[in-house]
């Protein structure tokens, strides 16, 4: 039910209009348009069968325009907005937060509730990182609970066991950034399933992509994973191209020697045998965070943030001129 009320209270955000509540209850809700002679109305209860949530009366008609003096967008509600926002553009501007409430929301707030409900959003956001680093011993005692992997680098066992079983011995490497508060690089290793969809091997976070963290990557991989030289393995990096014969011009010199068996021609890393090795064991879930077992780790600090030398960028509008208040 919060989450009905959540969404009613968005859209008369966008609408631009207030919302009255006739009847708020924890089974039912009954809402209108706060003007009198307004027949905008919502009723949603409880189905005694279903045991869902479920909308018994809806008359979606408003008679009366938009009212430019409503108060739902209060600094509550553009708080929860913005840190949503902050989880993927962490370095969210006032100026930015402004336009983002406009086009997403449709709604035109002023920037001192723009500037407080900012720094409230970030604090929240930031916090939730921090609290994050420092469960991190007790997630990685979960995962060696429902799957046995590697500590910091993480392979999970069906990830390993499906690779060596079913996929091809080509170890794709590359690296991404990650777009939180505290940033950091994602290192991955993975391959091509027989479906030619991407089998995911190992992963690990570093603060930077360079060749110290990749050495540290590849070597507790391979201690995992086994020799290369042994097993033979393939590797390429994301600066490397990998070429192929077409499949078209393929099965056109297959067809032109007149062979009638071409699954001869079919590696073996590319049949239904070989999917079902890949997919043989399956990843199990972990519990949710408040079942873990604590541990008597130091809890780990998140990474110092280090900011660029120079003045930082400034995203300016043609004009210069500042936003118009509604």
């Amino acid at each position: 039910m919060e989450r009905f009320k959540k969404a009613l209270k968005d859209v008369f955000v966008w609408d631009g209009r207030d919302c009255m509540y006739i009847k708020n209850e924890k089974e039912r809700v009954r809402a209108r348009c706060a003007e009198e002679k307004c027949p905008w109305l919502i009723y949603v209860a409880r189905n005694s069968k279903t045991m869902a949530f479920e909308i018994k009366t809806f008359h979606n008609k408003h008679t009366y325009g938009r009212d430019y003096g409503s108060n739902l967008a209060d600094r509550a509600w553009v708080t929860d907005k913005l840190e949503k926002r902050l989880a993927t553009q962490p370095k969210l501007t006032p100026r930015e937060a402004t336009e983002h409430m406009k086009q997403d929301y449709n709604v035109q707030v002023h920037p001192k509730m723009i500037q407080m409900a900012l720094k409230a959003a970030r604090e929240i956001v930031v916090g939730n990182d921090k609290a994050q680093y420092g469960k991190l011993w007790d997630y990685l005692q979960e995962l060696h609970r429902s799957n046995w992997c590697m500590k910091f680098a993480i392979t999970l066992y069906a990830c390993r066991n499906g690779f060596v079983k079913g996929c091809r011995p080509l170890i794709g490497l590359d690296g991404c950034f990650l777009k939180g508060y505290y940033g950091g690089q994602l290192l991955t290793a993975m391959s091509l399933d027989a479906n030619n969809h991407v089998f995911v091997i190992a992963y690990a976070v570093t603060r930077a992509e360079n060749t110290e963290n990749w050495m540290w990557f590849l070597t507790r991989f391979q201690d995992d994973l086994g020799d290369h030289q042994v097993h033979g393995w393939n590797l390429m990096s994301d600066q490397q191209k990998l070429t192929e014969m077409p499949y078209v011009h393929a099965v056109a010199a297959i067809s032109k020697l007149r062979i009638k068996v071409t699954e001869d021609f079919v590696s073996p890393y590319l049949t239904i045998d070989a999917v079902r090795k890949t997919y043989d064991l399956c990843v199990n879930p972990v519990n949710s965070k408040e079942f873990w077992e604590k541990t008597d780790h130091p809890k780990p600090q998140p990474p110092r943030i280090v900011r660029p030398a120079g003045r930082p960028k400034k995203h300016r509008t043609e004009s210069g001129a500042p936003l118009p208040l509604q």
